[in-house]
């Protein structure tokens, strides 16, 4: 498998090193030459201000042909940006030159989607207000650089749905006492708890005398009936968030829409000093996007040791109708997917290495239509509202040649790319049916020594068909990945969750323990072969502690259909039949961290 041959060690050190050919600094000028790494003493000549002149001035030095690497270099700052940087073909490197945007040594800049926010006033009992009406609508609040919760009731479990009428996706009766008609109704957001996803909803009216509530649009997948009130469950779980009347716990926060006031409740019991904090809304939606052409695609592109925070990502207009795995449903039977705040589309041999891809309302990457043969290594993703990786193209969105499944130019498949050494934690925040890794209809996929842990649904998924028939999903490689404390919130998933004949697949060398307790009705295992699950060579996998479920689950496949060696299920740490060696052959190397096995 030709990605196999990509070199897969860290390269910030040898990166950091070289002279660069541009600079990019708070102290710059986009009117100087940017070579400079600081100021002149005469204040004629040094770095540039931002990175879209340095991008423009790389696209100059080019014009004529490249003829060597070139290294544009990001001293420590905060960029903040109002929409997306965008690389296009004319920002390409070639096959053998690269073009790598970097962080100076020893500095750590930030790519930020985020708006500072500033002037809070004191109230009473802990609450702080503050003045919005000038800044973009958000949903996302971070508080120095923590994430802050919408003010939801009830602050801890559920409420339960009392009764549900037959096809009727617009209302159902709520039990006494659990909602009301509070001010700013349309505000208020539910959220539903499915099995293996959840809808959001924004409220219309309450009708307190016989306890129904109405919803501004019909929720979850009208596409399929099994998605309405009480069909996974009798009495669905339920929460709401987003009214002023929620604010009761510490951390909680309320944005009234119409006047822009934000309230907040300030942490150690209404102690945090907010004037001293700082307060971050996200408002820009994606924050790096890379897209070539199939026919003049993106080469060898790089970003190293950068920053990339505060991705913004609005409720959709008619409701998120959850359906697996970050793909969703919005008034009508078209799938998308949770937009990844760096996204990139018929890019080939680029890469994103070492960076800190923190705090965003929807995804992390996305490698789509056309990508091959890129890398994505060392880096953190966190805090995330959707998946953390996503690669490869979704089935439902039928009107895309690269998800058919079998396209008439085979240069739209997804292939060839490289997961390696990544540190995945923390992932659906808002959306939680997400996953830490996930892998559509794309081949020779190679997932390698990543960490998972902390996710409220799956690890990695890998396969979107739910079938037997053949799709360009096949030859994925998830290798010595270590993934743990998953399935957090929902079920029916499990550390490794997999869909559809992919022949030449393997599932070899992963670590999986810690899946989390039963919620809803279905099991959560270490490894799921869910429907059409086929072909997979399964071996030296260490499974263990899954409470919820079995360490193995077949559904609607055999396992005749596969071939296991050498696996091992249920056997814990502190017995001596425990293959200690092979469990610390797992997880992130040679990028840094050991993690031992707990």
């Amino acid at each position: 498998m030709k990605a196999r041959l990509l070199p897969l060690l860290c390269v910030y050190s040898t990166v950091a090193l070289a002279a660069a050919d541009f600079y990019i600094s708070p102290a710059g000028n986009d009117g100087w030459s940017g070579r400079l790494a600081e100021p002149n003493a005469a204040r004629s000549d040094g770095p540039f201000a931002t990175i879209t002149r340095a991008r423009d001035a790389v696209r100059s030095l080019k014009r004529d042909g490249l003829r060597k690497d070139l290294l544009i270099q990001i001293r420590e700052d905060v960029y903040t940006l109002t929409s997306p940087l965008v690389f296009t073909s004319e920002d390409s490197g070639t096959v053998d030159h690269s073009i790598t945007y970097a962080a100076y040594p020893g500095e750590h800049p930030v790519i930020s989607g985020g708006r500072e926010l500033r002037g809070w006033k004191p109230g009473q009992r802990g609450r702080w207000t503050l003045d919005t009406s000038t800044v973009p609508a958000f949903r996302q609040l971070f508080i120095d650089g923590q994430r802050r919760p919408r003010a939801r009731t009830p602050n801890e479990g559920f409420f339960r749905i009392e009764k549900s009428f037959a096809d009727d996706r617009n209302r159902f009766q709520y039990s006494s006492e659990d909602i009301r008609s509070w001010d700013n109704l349309q505000d208020v957001e539910l959220v539903l708890f499915y099995d293996w996803e959840i809808a959001r909803s924004t409220l219309a009216r309450v009708e307190e005398a016989t306890r129904l509530v109405f919803f501004a649009h019909p929720v979850g997948n009208l596409d399929d009936p099994m998605w309405g009130f009480n069909r996974f469950e009798p009495h669905q779980r339920y929460y709401l968030e987003n009214a002023l009347e929620f604010i009761d716990n510490p951390g909680e926060w309320y944005r009234d829409r119409r006047s822009g006031l934000l309230t907040y409740f300030a942490m150690r019991g209404g102690g945090e000093d907010m004037a001293s904090a700082r307060t971050v809304a996200a408002v820009t939606q994606q924050l790096l996007l890379v897209r070539g052409t199939l026919d003049k695609p993106v080469r060898n592109l790089r970003f190293n040791g950068l920053r990339f925070e505060y991705a913004a990502f609005p409720l959709p207009e008619g409701g998120y109708a959850g359906i697996q795995a970050g793909h969703y449903a919005s008034r009508g039977p078209q799938w998308s997917i949770l937009p990844a705040a760096i996204y990139l589309e018929a890019a080939i041999g680029c890469r994103i290495e070492n960076c800190r891809i923190l705090r965003l309302g929807a995804s992390g990457i996305g490698l789509r239509r056309g990508c091959r043969e890129n890398v994505i290594a060392g880096n953190e993703i966190a805090d995330t509202g959707g998946n953390g990786i996503q690669i490869g193209e979704p089935a439902g969105e039928k009107q895309d040649e690269a998800a058919n499944p079998n396209p008439a130019n085979p240069a739209v498949i997804v292939r060839g790319n490289v997961v390696s050494n990544n540190r995945i934690h923390h992932t659906g925040q808002e959306y939680f049916g997400a996953v830490g890794i996930w892998i559509g209809f794309a081949q020779d996929t190679l997932v390698e020594h990543n960490l998972l842990h902390d996710l409220p649904y799956t690890g990695i998924s890998v396969g979107w068909d739910w079938g037997s028939r053949p799709t360009p999903c096949r030859g994925n490689h998830i290798e010595y990945n270590h993934i743990h404390h998953v399935l957090g919130q929902l079920s029916d998933g499990g550390g490794i969750y997999t869909l559809g004949w992919q022949p030449g697949t393997v599932l070899r060398g992963n670590l999986i323990h810690d899946t989390d307790r039963l919620h809803g009705r279905a099991d959560q295992n270490g490894i799921f072969f869910d429907q059409g699950s086929k072909g997979y060579l399964v071996e030296e996998n260490i499974i263990f502690r899954t409470p919820g479920g079995g360490p193995i689950r077949f559904n609607l496949n055999e396992q005749s259909w596969h071939t296991f060696r050498n696996n091992y299920f249920g056997v814990l740490p502190d017995d001596p039949r425990f293959p200690a060696e092979k469990a610390r052959s797992a997880g992130c190397r040679p990028c840094g961290s050991v993690y031992p096995v707990p």
